[in-house]
C-alpha cells in the first residue's frame, strides 16, 4: 500500500504544478490490481499532493479533503475494471467550470519504479522524479536539440527525456527529468522560442 501512497503523491504534486486552470473538480480514477485495496488513503495522498502544491505544508492526508470541501471543489473517485497497459494505474484529473482539463497517469513498475505514464491523454514514461520539466510545444524538427543545448549550457544535467503526441496533432509534449532546480531564466530562454507553447518545471517530493 505505501508506494502507492507515494505514487498517488507524486501524480497530485504533478498534476497541480502544471495546471493553469481554477480547480472545481477532482477525478481519481484505480485501474488494474489498485481496485482490490481500498483506496481511500491513496485518494488523501493524491489530494494532498495537490493541496500541497497549491498552498504548502498546511495541507496533509489527514486535512485534504477538508480542503477541498472548503473551497467547494468536488472529489470523484472510481474504479474501472477496463483492461489497460500497465497492471496498476492511478489517473488524476482536474477540471474548472468551462470544461478544461488536465490530467496525468501513472504506474508502479517492477521494483517499485514508480513511472508517469501519461499527460492529458500524450503517452509519455518517465520516472517521477524530483525534478521535472513540461514542455509543449509545436511538433518541428530543432525542438529537443534546442532544448537540450539550453539546459546543457546552464549545467543542468539531463537524466531522461520521453516526447510524444496525441495521433494526428501537430502539439507535442516534452517530459525531462534532470539532477537539479532548472533556474527561472532558463525557463524563460527555453520558453522564448516561437514554437515553445509551455514551460513548466515541477518539484516533487523527495
Amino acid at each position: 500500500m505505501s508506494i502507492y501512497l507515494d505514487l498517488g503523491e507524486r501524480l497530485g504534486s504533478f498534476v497541480a504544478q502544471i495546471a493553469d486552470l481554477r480547480i472545481q473538480e477532482i477525478g481519481i480514477r484505480y485501474y488494474g490490481e489498485i481496485c482490490a485495496l481500498n483506496a481511500h488513503p491513496i485518494s488523501n495522498a493524491i489530494l494532498s499532493g495537490i493541496f500541497k502544491s497549491l498552498m504548502g505544508d498546511e495541507a496533509n492526508w489527514i486535512n485534504a479533503r477538508g480542503l477541498a470541501a472548503e473551497r467547494g471543489i468536488v472529489v470523484i473517485e472510481t474504479k474501472s475494471s477496463r483492461e489497460r497497459t500497465y497492471s496498476n494505474l492511478i489517473s488524476v484529473q482536474l477540471r474548472d467550470g468551462e470544461g478544461k482539463i488536465e490530467w496525468v497517469e501513472g504506474s508502479v513498475l517492477h521494483h517499485k519504479n514508480l513511472r508517469l505514464v501519461s499527460v492529458s491523454g500524450v503517452d509519455l514514461e518517465v520516472p517521477l522524479s524530483r525534478y521535472m520539466l513540461l514542455i509543449r510545444n509545436d511538433d518541428v524538427p530543432g525542438v529537443i536539440g534546442r532544448i537540450g543545448t539550453v539546459l546543457g549550457d546552464a549545467r543542468v544535467n539531463i537524466a531522461s527525456f520521453a516526447l510524444g503526441r496525441r495521433d494526428g496533432e501537430r502539439e507535442a509534449s516534452g517530459l525531462i527529468t534532470v539532477d537539479s532546480p532548472v533556474p527561472e531564466p532558463v525557463l524563460k530562454e527555453i520558453g522564448n522560442a516561437a514554437v515553445i507553447k509551455q514551460v513548466r518545471f515541477v518539484t516533487l517530493p523527495p
